[in-house]
């Protein structure tokens, strides 16, 4: 937990950064993040991503979730319309993120099996816990919002519990 002191000596919970959907995952609004609460918030993104609701994000939910990054509306989504992680899949660095570029990032990010072109429910699973686990330095299975917030590299999985697609 992140405390600031104030002039009257008495200790204030530090405002959380500014981040989409941040403080979704902080279900009991108590300024930490359990394992299980960040975990329950990217099961939530998968089952709004996983439209058929078979248990898969699938190629054409993958698209459909590239599209709305779409934020002009223009039919390509630039490197200026995603954050960071989402950047990093153009590949070949002529400022788009097409929709092979974009699957096979997330596909590999979220867990998938390399060269697959679909993610299932599970293997997110495991792959938001590692991820978590990773960032937890004191393995207490709760993170403060800036210790999470700060957590590097980078991760699409790491961030996907906070990124709304709609």
């Amino acid at each position: 937990m992140v405390l600031l002191l104030s002039g009257c000596g008495t200790p204030q919970l530090a405002q959380p950064p500014s981040y989409p959907n941040f403080t979704q995952a902080d279900l009991d609004h108590d300024h930490v993040v359990t394992q299980e609460e960040w975990l329950q918030a990217g099961l939530h993104q998968f089952d709004t991503l996983d439209t058929n609701h078979d248990g898969k994000i699938d190629a054409a939910e993958i698209e459909a979730a590239r599209q709305t990054l779409d934020r002009n509306h223009d039919g390509t989504v630039t490197t200026d319309e995603v954050i960071p992680p989402f950047a990093a899949y153009d590949t070949d660095k002529d400022g788009t993120v097409s929709p092979a570029e974009f699957n096979k990032g997330l596909v590999q990010d979220l867990g998938g099996t390399p060269g697959a072109t679909e993610v299932y429910r599970d293997q997110l699973v495991k792959q938001i816990n590692s991820q978590f686990k990773k960032a937890d330095k004191n393995n207490d299975g709760r993170g403060a919002y800036d210790d999470l917030y700060n957590y590097g590299p980078t991760s699409t999985v790491f961030e996907f519990p906070l990124y709304s697609f709609y």
